[in-house]
């Protein structure tokens, strides 16, 4: 009988061990929710940030009845008295004069083309071109700081009460000379000078 193919069959079915699936799947889950835990998380992206605009210094706030001038180039501004004429010296856009009405005169120039040198002796020359034989033979200068830069300020004439009273101011900024100089009666110099010079003076400002 035991070579009967059904019992041989139901023979081997009974001898073989039943192990449940359960256990199985259980280690499946497990497994498969561990890998879920430890998988790595894709990096952030991060963006550059973007290269700054460049700028320009902001305009200084002009005082009260003062109005701001900036040069034709956008190289500097400076405030003078509201009601003062302005206008340009010899045809030549960088330099600019402001006139008040009792004989005041403040002018700014922008000497582009001329590299930079020995401010003392810049400020000579000029003296002695406008004031041919009442200059002195070398001016002696003293430092005034006019934003954030060192110029050279001095008196032309030699005169210890002059009629009028010149003061030049020079420096040097990236290569170019810049010049400041403003006159009046001697009379009537301090009082300007308080009133209008000073103001002017310290509102010039380079924009580049």
């Amino acid at each position: 009988m035991l070579n009967h193919p059904l019992i041989g069959y139901e023979l081997v079915k009974a001898m073989r061990p039943q192990v449940s699936l359960a256990p199985v799947c259980l280690l499946l889950l497990v497994l498969a929710a561990c890998g879920g835990t430890t998988a790595a998380s894709p990096s952030p992206t991060v963006t550059p940030p973007a290269n700054p605009s460049p700028t320009t210094a902001p305009t200084k706030t002009p005082a009260a009845n003062f109005t701001v001038y900036t040069s034709p180039d956008n190289t500097y501004s400076v405030s003078y008295p509201t009601g003062w004429q302005e206008q340009t010296v010899e045809g030549n856009p960088g330099k600019v004069s402001f006139t008040g009405p009792n004989n005041q005169e403040f002018e700014v120039n922008d000497h582009a083309s001329t590299p930079g040198g020995d401010p003392a002796q810049l400020i000579t020359d000029y003296c002695q071109a406008v004031q041919p034989g009442q200059a002195a033979s070398h001016v002696v200068g003293t430092p005034a700081v006019i934003d954030g830069q060192t110029w050279l300020k001095a008196q032309c004439g030699a005169a210890a009460q002059p009629a009028t009273v010149l003061i030049v101011e020079v420096v040097t900024y990236k290569g170019a000379v810049y010049q400041i100089d403003y006159a009046a009666p001697g009379a009537n110099f301090q009082a300007d000078d308080t009133t209008f010079y000073t103001p002017m003076e310290q509102s010039f400002q380079f924009l580049t």
